[in-house]
């Protein structure tokens, strides 16, 4: 699969319109399995980023006319390069983590005996 970046919301100033923080989310999953023994693995990370916006910039956007693409566009701008590739990575890391577990979260006292 590839990474999916969204915009979940974002912030504006009512008087200008100008979008002034985006909040953001990039997952990923792998199904692994057929049938009921399929298993998801899934890979998220989240975030607020800040946004300079001029309403009086001869490239501002107005308010109604910004697409999610605008946004991603912006958000990856601030973030960099070298970043998203950075959480972009982190994701396929919780998934290979996910199909392979190097912690487990349950109370031994809870878990279930393996059938004999």
């Amino acid at each position: 699969m590839a990474v999916t970046w969204r915009i979940e919301s974002t912030g504006s100033d009512v008087n200008t319109g100008e979008i002034t923080e985006a909040y953001w989310e990039a997952s990923d999953y792998e199904i692994v399995g057929e049938g009921s023994k399929q298993i998801l693995h899934r890979g998220r990370l989240y975030g607020t980023e800040s946004l300079e916006a001029d309403s009086s910039s001869e490239n501002f956007i107005q308010w109604q006319d910004v697409t999610e693409e605008n946004v991603l566009n912006w958000v990856k701008s601030v973030l960099g390069a070298e970043k998203v590739t950075e959480i972009e990575t982190e994701i396929a890391r919780q998934i290979t983590e996910s199909k392979t577990p190097v912690t487990n979260y349950a109370n031994p006292w809870e878990s279930t005996p393996e059938p004999e």
